[in-house]
């Protein structure tokens, strides 16, 4: 995701980013937001009342770098302003998702760990 722009953000139970690249990153569980600054912020997606106007901040940002831990089952996202945002696994539920355009796709999964889908033209 390194050099892609964040296009859009969404709202529902979940907030999800969509790349300059058609890759789209969804996050159901709760993520911490860390501005440029450095104060950070705990953002529960479905309810954003207190922290939903900061992701506000994310729209056409830059995406300096993002990487996961295939044990942890974390996400972690930097940007060129220099905040990051951080999506640990969640016990119970998948806390994030990502989809690449081509149809591959990574997902945290409960307790820990990643699950991975190739793209779709490799599982035809």
């Amino acid at each position: 995701m390194a050099g892609q722009q964040v296009n859009r953000i969404s709202f529902d139970f979940a907030f999800t980013i969509l790349t300059s690249e058609g890759v789209e990153i969804r996050f159901a569980q709760p993520f911490t937001l860390v501005n440029s600054s450095g104060t950070s912020c705990l953002i529960e997606p479905e309810h954003i009342d207190g922290g939903g106007a900061r992701l506000f901040s994310l729209l056409r940002a830059d995406i300096e770098s993002a990487s996961v831990d295939a044990d942890k089952g974390s996400l972690m996202m930097h940007f060129a302003s220099g905040g990051s945002l951080e999506c640990q696994c969640h016990e119970y539920y998948e806390a994030w998702s990502v989809t690449t355009q081509a149809g591959e796709i990574w997902i945290s999964q409960p307790g820990g760990g990643l699950a991975h889908w190739p793209p779709q033209d490799a599982r035809n």
